[in-house]
């Protein structure tokens, strides 16, 4: 198992949330260029201030 994998394994939400949005958005499943991270970006789920939880 390489590194990539054990990261999708921890986040398995994220994977979840990554495979949708491949179906229904462009540039691998962001909406802003920017916002594009390999294997898949964050999925927050809300925020408080600074701060920022994921769906993992």
């Amino acid at each position: 198992m390489n590194i990539v994998d054990e990261y999708k394994k921890k986040h398995p939400g994220s994977v979840r949330l990554h495979e949708r949005a491949l179906a229904l958005f462009t540039a691998n499943g962001a909406t802003h260029s920017s916002r594009i991270f390999d294997p898949f970006r964050p999925y927050i789920t809300h925020a408080k201030g600074s701060k920022k939880w994921d769906v993992d």
